[in-house]
């Protein structure tokens, strides 16, 4: 099942200002090139910056996003 949940900007640019600050440039090896990959790695989804929307393949793991920034 997929689950899908709408981000707006402030959330997005939390999840930017959060990756260039404490993960883009402490990376030993360029394991991501952008911060959606990160969220694809940490928490298991896919964004979708044209939609503004972010897909999980599990409830849990969007639950899990949503506890952690708030959407």
């Amino acid at each position: 099942m997929v689950v899908s949940i709408a981000f707006d900007e402030v959330v997005w640019m939390d999840i930017v200002d959060h990756y260039f600050d404490n993960i883009h440039w402490n990376q030993s090896t360029k394991k991501y090139n952008k911060p959606s990959d990160w969220v694809l790695d940490k928490y298991g989804a896919n964004v979708d910056l044209n939609l503004r929307q972010i897909h999980f393949d599990t409830s849990e793991k969007c639950s899990w996003f949503v506890l952690t920034w708030g959407q």
